[in-house]
């Protein structure tokens, strides 16, 4: 029963210090190992091998490589997740719609990311549109990364934005630190209505 016991727990957390081809002659007592050529899950004990056939879908951690392995339907390891891995930003948009008067002086959005947020140099890919264009000046919305310009009778605005601008989750920043907000005001607003603004950038998650 000991034996059967060992075996099985094997498979309840299952723990490698690494992917081997054939299992080496001998390692470190309760070391595990996963022999890539069967498949088979081997752990040194007493002096012997004591392997165990993983059953489809058993995930195992290979501490060598700090990764995560599948065992999959075709009876073999694959990689299932990297902790190692730099994941890389995946474009969106983050989107707003103020109907009626452009309010003046006052937030018209602000985004409390929860995931970093890269607004890239020119700022390519947004767009800026008004319902009613300002009469009697320019409209110029502005945040930390840079300005949006509506010209006096144009209902499609322009971007500045001088180089990347990055906005962190608050975790990124310390313990109490208060995270980046995107926030985009507006000075006078010379009768502007209905503003829609959409931001493409790339998020990533942080670790």
């Amino acid at each position: 029963m000991n034996h059967n016991f060992t075996k099985l727990s094997m498979l309840l957390h299952p723990s490698v210090t690494a992917l081997v081809t054939n299992l080496p002659a001998s390692a470190g007592e309760n070391e595990c190992f996963i022999e890539t050529s069967t498949g088979r899950i081997g752990m040194w004990s007493n002096g012997e091998w004591w392997t165990v056939d993983p059953k489809i879908g058993v995930l195992a951690y290979v501490a060598g490589l700090d990764q995560y392995w599948q065992f999959s339907p075709d009876e073999e390891w694959v990689l299932a997740f990297d902790l190692n891995a730099d994941f890389a930003p995946i474009e969106r948009n983050l989107s707003f719609y103020a109907p009626g008067l452009v309010r003046p002086n006052a937030p018209l959005f602000a985004y409390v990311p929860t995931m970093e947020f890269t607004l890239p140099a020119g700022a390519p890919g947004s767009h800026a549109v008004l319902d009613v264009a300002p009469a009697g000046g320019n409209l110029i919305l502005t945040f930390a990364g840079g300005t949006i310009t509506f010209l006096d009778g144009q209902t499609e605005g322009t971007f500045s934005v001088a180089s990347d601008y990055v906005i962190h989750p608050a975790e990124t920043e310390g313990m109490y630190a208060q995270p980046t907000v995107l926030t985009i005001t507006s000075g006078s607003t010379f009768n502007a209505q209905g503003l829609s603004v959409s931001l493409r950038g790339k998020i990533r998650a942080i670790d």
